[in-house]
């Protein structure tokens, strides 16, 4: 086993709940999801709550690493979303990462959520099972997230992490059989 000490990292999956994971790789994580602010609040409402909730968790979890799944371009999106939404989501993406550096955390990464989930998944699944999968091979690993936005955070840590540090993640690999 590699001598060296792994990096803590920390994974988010910002959205109005968002989904957290801490941990170094090759241990098991912590992890847990966040509504940010109540229901129907106004951008600047979510953004104080994840202020305070990146701040919180930078403070007690001393990561090195800062990572968090890059919001989707909303031109792409069609229909499917809003201008508060796009606000909402990319603004999640900058706050969280301002408060990184501010607090002294300085590689900050942002990553696919399409790479994460081949990866994590070892195959695509159709965009009607994503979720279900997500969760299903989180169930798999030992993981008990309790919705959909901690699973996405579980994904990406692993991700991240066997990036990182493959050696320490080598028992989550791409190969790895997955319940389809």
């Amino acid at each position: 086993m590699n001598a060296r000490p792994a990096k803590p990292i920390i994974f988010y999956d910002f959205a109005t709940t968002t989904g957290w994971c801490f941990g170094r790789p090759g241990d098991a994580p912590i992890y847990g999801a966040q509504r940010l602010a109540p229901p129907e609040s106004p951008p600047e409402a979510i953004f104080g709550g994840a202020i305070k909730l990146v701040a919180e968790h930078l403070k007690e979890h001393q990561p090195v690493i800062f990572c968090y799944e890059a919001p989707r371009d909303p031109r792409h999106m069609g229909k499917k979303t809003n201008i508060k939404t796009t606000l909402v989501t990319i603004g999640l993406c900058a706050v969280g990462s301002g408060v990184a550096s501010r607090m002294g955390v300085y590689d900050v990464r942002d990553v696919d959520a399409n790479h994460v989930r081949q990866y994590f998944l070892g195959f695509k699944p159709a965009k009607d099972e994503v979720k279900a999968a997500v969760i299903r091979r989180c169930l798999d690993l030992g993981f008990k997230p309790d919705d959909d936005n901690a699973a996405d955070a579980i994904a990406g840590w692993h991700f991240m992490a066997a990036m990182i540090d493959p050696e320490r993640m080598a028992y989550l690999t791409p190969y790895t059989k997955a319940r389809r």
